[in-house]
């Protein structure tokens, strides 16, 4: 929606662009992004309102009806001082009619690693840089932190790095692309197809958007940076987390809207050669909301998609347009199978005939042609996830655990203890051993095992067992590593310090039962809030938002029973810290402390100074990092070195 600029009642503030809603008449709403516009809109007019609503739709059909709910008529979570309030022609205070969920720097926080989804269809030589890169730089954390001079530390920060390799060997994400960034998409009316307002990137450079789910590298727009564009420059200025785009470039990233959706942005280079293909022919015009729509008030009956549905089906269609890309499905298959994705997506929240659209699209022929994975034992399946980037979501069972983790002190493997419990099950009244639901590549010692055997699957799962391996040897480390051993003169030196922090431990211990009680409250409230508007844990964007639900309902349980977000957590002062390098505090009860703070605080706090030379597992980096088209600057910075070393060291 585009706002005039001065209006008081309407004011954005700082911000430039904001995600917003609009009551109207205390029934209905607005919803989109709001932006200034200072050349379009008609006098009299104030707000101007763009839809992709058919020419001739009634006014009341274009707005959202509000909800019956008066403390939250959008469904929607608005930000704290998320409306604002102006001083009335009658000199008095008025509220806002803006309710921001977000604004402008408010998408600056987006991750910046890669999918899988994203980057197992990009070419070979593209994958297995950015692979290398993510195994270089998990090298080079694990060299430094084996730098540490204090055992103690190390210790923990060698299971803290084991855990995050082990974490990544199942997602299979890896490292971001050089000035990869998120970016929210604005719409500009004037402005080519072929380009992009994004004052954070130079012009002429070329961009290549993403947006998730991914499809395939049909849905990768390239645009070129033109900031000198007169509508960009005037309507949005010196914007940050926002790239302006034409609404035909919106269209391609598989339906994207201007409410809220972002891209990932990256620079396109000889080093960053993204693959973008030309859009699919069958989707030209294919619109999920007239051809799958259902009649008002559903005369035939048709079952509608639930809410908790939502979630399943997107995974299944996701994983079949996976399968069938990495197996090299032709062009009319895959465009069912997106023309399918498509409907699914907006399915409940438009409510569309998504049994239809998996009838007439053919999707269990797909899946049988295109998901056959063979067993172990010879069994053949057909149907459902079968290439290692879809089944890397699959669960297994296993008995029950119970009780702490253990180490293998000659294998860093970890070693869980089963309890053993039974229970009678409630159909065969049979005794049944427990069981917990696991990751299946959690359990899976070689990755390969769950390949299909393409080239792409190869990488991903020498890339987890690598993770893995790294993993295993961080473990077996910290295992067999003794602890800082006690200096009394010290503890006699650094008294205040040692007594201080015992204090912090005896506080935070203190503040545990509260913080305990003020979790299961938040976590209920959160629960209900997700299920209320509708998010989907797994989509990114509402990720985002459920982080953000879950900041306030955290905070707000805290105030009501008492409990301190502070005081959960024991931070060091310089001088704490100088007193534990010291050896004033014992082993074990340094672990307490350590384990009862912040790791980046640790991290930060243990990384030795910034050296003149490079290591062999930062020069490996290096060189991973120059593979895939960082400059010299900035493999500098992430290395932690003088610009002069990198050249150096790389024979430059």
């Amino acid at each position: 929606m585009e706002i005039r600029r001065g209006v008081p009642d309407l004011d954005l503030g700082k911000s430039h662009y904001a995600q917003v809603r609009i009551l109207v008449d205390g029934d209905h709403y607005l919803k989109g992004m709001a932006v200034y516009s200072d050349d379009l809109l008609p006098n009299g007019v104030d707000i101007m309102f763009n839809t992709n609503k058919p020419s001739g739709t009634p006014k009341m059909k274009v707005l959202k009806e509000a909800k019956a709910d008066p403390d939250n008529p959008f469904g929607a979570a608005i930000k704290a001082n998320g409306q604002s309030t102006y001083i009335g022609s009658d000199g008095k205070e008025h509220l806002s009619p803006i309710n921001k969920l977000k604004e402008e720097g408010d998408w600056d926080t987006m991750s910046r690693n890669v999918s899988s989804q994203f980057l197992s269809k990009q070419p070979k030589k593209l994958i297995e840089n950015q692979l290398k890169l993510t195994i270089a730089d998990y090298q080079a954390q694990y060299d430094e932190i084996m730098h540490y001079n204090n055992p103690t530390v190390k210790k923990k920060l060698l299971n803290d790095f084991a855990d995050t390799c082990e974490g990544t060997s199942m997602t299979l994400k890896a490292s971001a692309f050089p000035g990869q960034s998120t970016k929210v998409i604005l719409p500009i009316n004037r402005i080519k197809e072929t380009e992009a307002y994004c004052p954070t990137y130079e012009n002429g450079t070329q961009l290549a958007l993403i947006r998730y789910p991914h499809a395939g590298t049909f849905e990768i727009p390239i645009v070129t940076v033109n900031n000198k564009n007169v509508s960009g420059k005037r309507n949005l200025g010196q914007i940050q987390d926002a790239i302006g785009i034409n609404a035909k470039v919106a269209e391609r990233l598989s339906g994207a809207d201007f409410d809220g959706d972002t891209v990932m942005v990256i620079p396109v280079s000889d080093k960053v050669p993204i693959k973008s293909t030309r859009p699919l022919e069958q989707l030209k015009g294919f619109d999920p909301k007239t051809a799958y729509a259902v009649p008002e008030g559903n005369p035939n009956n048709v079952r509608l998609m639930k809410k908790e549905e939502k979630q399943r089906e997107m995974g299944v269609i996701s994983n079949l347009i996976t399968d069938m890309t990495l197996r090299g499905a032709s062009e009319e298959e895959l465009a069912r199978a997106v023309k399918h994705s498509m409907v699914v997506i907006d399915a409940e929240k438009h409510k569309l005939d998504y049994k239809r659209s998996e009838r007439e699209n053919g999707i269990q022929e797909l899946k049988e042609k295109w998901q056959i994975r063979v067993d172990e034992d010879g069994t053949t399946h057909y149907g459902g996830a079968s290439t290692l980037l879809s089944r890397r979501k699959q669960t297994i069972r296993v008995p029950e655990r119970r009780g702490s983790v253990r180490v293998d002190k000659e294998t860093g493997e970890l070693i869980y203890k089963e309890s053993g419990r039974t229970f009678p099950d409630p159909k065969t009244k049979k005794e049944r051993i427990a069981e917990d639901t696991v990751s299946l590549i959690s359990e899976t010692k070689d990755a390969r095992t769950l390949s299909s055997g393409t080239i792409q699957e190869n990488l991903y799962a020498d890339f987890s067992n690598k993770l893995k391996a790294m993993a295993a040897q961080a473990r077996k480390e910290a295992a067999n590593m003794k602890g800082i051993q006690r200096d009394p003169e010290a503890a006699k030196t650094y008294a205040a310090e040692v007594m201080s922090l015992k204090d912090k431990y005896t506080t935070m211990l203190a503040n545990k039962p509260k913080e305990r009680k003020a979790m299961l409250i938040a976590n209920a409230n959160i629960k209900a809030k997700i299920q209320e508007l509708g998010l989907d844990p797994q989509n990114t964007e509402d990720k985002k938002e459920i982080k953000k639900i879950s900041s306030v309902e955290m905070q707000r349980a805290r105030d009501k029973v008492g409990a301190s977000g502070q005081k959960s957590k024991v931070r060091f002062s310089d001088r704490e810290w100088e007193a534990i390098q010291a050896g004033a505090i014992s082993d074990n009860m340094l672990s307490k402390f350590l384990n009862s703070s912040d790791s980046d605080e640790i991290v930060k706090r243990a990384m030795p100074k910034t050296t003149a030379s490079l290591s062999s597992a930062k020069l490996s980096k290096a060189r991973a990092m120059l593979r895939s088209g960082y400059t010299y600057k900035e493999i500098a910075q992430a290395c932690g070195v003088p610009e002069s070393t990198v050249y150096d060291a790389l024979g430059k």
